[in-house]
């Protein structure tokens, strides 16, 4: 890594500093200061950093101060700024302004803007203006650093809420969703159920000044403002609302929640940029969530398949448009559309990605197989042998029975499994999935699973049924168990195969909500999330969880489990060994 600035460069900005080059707003600043030309870098080059002391007057009457800098760009850089706390702790933001392209910053500490020149035509040059909204001078480290451009393929994002010794419990995670929407050139489309996190918030904004067209897909319940579940400040409120800065909103009147979380950014071009993934746009979903993102680059077919998805919501679905047929009005699944047969498709090193968009490309069974359902007065007899590939649940005075792995593709991916499943969930309530893990765990598969604290504490979560099989059954414990900090992943790794997107393993996820989910065959990513999962295993350990055991479980797993037609608090002998003394 070259770090630098030449002594002339520092001279020069120290010296203009002295002079005044940095003024208050509403002053008008001195000439700007050229930083250079900086090369493009590749991967196997080390970058090109320059850092460089900057100061910016205080703003006035609502006018910013403003320091002006200039450089020539060949290839991808980002600037940032750098403060000291206890020195100066300003809200700042940058301005990059091209020949043919803007790039803003947030308004807060430490922002940072990427731009991106094409080394071919000749580099870009570009203005640089930090902006000073805080009452007083801010003072601190401008850093221009070169990158190489994103290689095609997948990159894979976690944040980190409850790491002791991390700076931002957001981790990467916030950035990679800023920086996906900050690099667009033309267009983003981003549909996400829950969205209020200021820095989102506002380079969607700074996006839809800057020209490039914005449209947000959202759940109808945030066109409510009296809903607390939507997010109606965010997108329609009369002070800071999306709507009123350019973006075009667009609400969807799904048959249960439009409840995606991606973008897709200047599709049909080069830079095609899909990010997907479990977390909402939110502060608590950067910050307390447990969340990843998924980024693909280079897969243009994968991105029409998202495209898809939104074709459908604007011809089926969006309030206000909705066609006549009165079995369509809420976007039901006879509405949707079947992208199931868009993919899979090829990625860089062999691997290969397909998506599933529920309701309608039936995800679960890809994931386990295919199913029927029967309610009946009592459990069928058949689905308590050991080897059985059907569970008997209650429910209410019936008995749900779900026939499991009746189609020709058996137990789907879960039936694939070998070595390994792990497991990271916000909700599964799907009997076949559980049953599916445990036929896995019989045959040697070692199978990991982590669940919400919150979710899991519900009557049908299937939890309790795998930790009564001895399947091993982690409860987050994430905030010191706070119900407000959830475990929101969305993931099962199978081998060397990975299931994770926006859909959590439910009748709701797979049949009522718009969800998508990402099915990607690849040792590379699957040992990523599988690693992720065992160091969330390990964290919940170190912060006093414990594995639970079948005893734990035995009453609370909605199954007969001795055969004599009572289910768990109805059946003193719940379990079997009660009568017997075996269990305390």
């Amino acid at each position: 890594m070259l770090r630098y600035p030449p002594s002339w460069l520092l001279g020069v900005l120290l010296c203009a500093s002295a002079l005044g080059c940095a003024a208050g707003g509403g002053e008008m600043p001195l000439d700007p200061i050229d930083l250079g030309d900086f090369p493009a870098t590749g991967k196997a080059d080390a970058p090109v950093v320059v850092e460089v002391p900057f100061e910016v007057g205080p703003s006035a009457f609502g006018v910013p101060g403003e320091s002006l800098l200039t450089f020539r760009s060949w290839g991808r850089l980002t600037v940032r700024t750098h403060q000291d706390r206890d020195l100066s702790w300003e809200r700042l933001q940058l301005v990059a302004e091209g020949e043919d392209s803007r790039r803003r910053s947030w308004r807060g500490r430490s922002p940072y803007v990427t731009v991106a020149a094409d080394p071919a035509a000749g580099g870009q040059d570009y203005t640089l203006t930090i902006l000073n909204w805080g009452d007083v001078p801010a003072y601190g480290t401008l850093e221009v650093m070169t990158e190489a451009s994103p290689d095609a393929g997948v990159e894979v994002v976690f944040n980190s809420p409850d790491c002791a010794g991390c700076s931002d419990p957001a981790g990467d995670l916030r950035s990679a969703v800023y920086n996906v929407i900050q690099g667009a050139h033309a267009s983003l489309d981003v549909a996400v159920y829950g969205i209020n996190d200021p820095t989102i918030l506002d380079a969607l904004c700074n996006a839809a000044e800057d020209g490039i067209a914005v449209t947000v897909f959202t759940d109808e319940t945030s066109e409510d403002p009296t809903n607390s579940r939507g997010y109606y400040a965010s997108l329609f409120g009369a002070q800071a609302g999306l709507v009123h800065c350019g973006v075009h909103i667009e609400a969807v009147r799904s048959y249960g929640l439009m409840h995606h979380k991606f973008i897709v950014a200047d599709p049909g071009t080069d830079d095609a940029v899909l990010l997907t993934g479990s977390t909402n746009f939110t502060t608590a979903g950067f910050e307390e969530n447990h969340n990843n993102v998924v980024i693909v680059r280079g897969v243009p077919q994968l991105i029409e398949s998202y495209r898809g998805e939104l074709g459908q919501f604007t011809r089926h679905c969006a309030t206000g448009r909705l066609e006549e047929r009165t079995w369509c009005d809420e976007c039901s699944p006879a509405c949707t559309e079947n992208h199931s047969l868009d993919g899979a498709f090829g990625l860089p090193g062999g691997e290969s990605i397909e998506a599933l968009f529920s309701p309608n490309d039936d995800a679960m069974r890809a994931l386990r197989g295919a199913t029927e359902k029967v309610y009946l007065r009592a459990p069928d007899p058949a689905c308590a042998a050991d080897d059985a590939s059907c569970v008997c649940r209650i429910s209410g005075s019936r008995y749900v029975c779900e026939y499991c792995a009746v189609g020709a593709d058996g137990w789907g991916l879960l039936g694939e499994a070998r070595d390994r499943i792990s497991m990271s969930m916000y909700s599964a309530t799907d009997s076949c999935f559980a049953l599916g893990l445990i036929r896995a765990q019989e045959r040697g598969v070692t199978v990991r699973t982590v669940w919400d604290y919150v979710k899991s504490s519900s009557r049908y979560s299937r939890d309790d049924y795998l930790c009564a099989a001895g399947v091993e059954t982690w409860i987050s414990n994430w905030g010191g168990r706070s119900p407000l900090i959830r475990n929101h992943n969305k993931t099962v790794v199978i081998d060397d195969t990975l299931f994770t997107g926006s859909m959590n393993l439910s009748a709701s996820g797979s049949i009522k909500n718009n969800e998508n989910s990402l099915v990607i065959r690849g040792h590379e990513v699957a040992d990523v999330f599988a690693d992720y999962i065992d160091r969330e295993i390990e964290l919940l350990q170190e912060l006093g969880a414990e594995e639970r055991a079948p005893v734990d479980c035995l009453c609370t797993d909605l199954v007969d489990n001795d055969g004599d037609g009572l289910t768990d608090d109805q059946d003193p002998d719940c379990d079997g060994q009660r009568a017997a003394g075996v269990v305390n």
